[in-house]
């Protein structure tokens, strides 16, 4: 089953994608520096993190109880946006010497 033929609202590539436990939403980050998050059920867009980072969203974990986002981008920095207010909870400014380019799901 197709979630979603199309999804006019990312113009930018696409580099990263989490699903919440409950298969609920989708997550997805990408080269606009942006967040967004898709209703599976609706098939629609219901938030968008414009420029939530200063560069490319690389890495994308969503918490087990779903409450949280966890991004990772290309500036070196990782930043935790509550699902359910859709707001910034935390800002990790310089997490990491370089980019983090890889979720790795342990």
């Amino acid at each position: 089953k197709i979630l979603f033929e199309k999804i006019n609202s990312l113009p930018d590539s696409i580099l990263a994608v989490a699903i919440t436990q409950d298969s609920k939403f989708i997550v997805s980050g990408s080269q606009d520096k942006s967040i967004k998050i898709f209703d599976i059920e609706k098939r629609k867009q219901i938030h968008h993190f414009k420029e939530i980072h200063t560069d490319s969203v690389l890495a994308l974990l969503v918490t087990f109880n779903g409450q949280f986002i966890v991004s990772a981008s290309q500036d070196k920095s990782m930043k935790v946006l509550d699902i359910n207010s859709k707001q910034q909870v935390h800002h990790f400014k310089d997490a990491h010497l370089g980019k983090v380019s890889k979720n790795f799901p342990f």
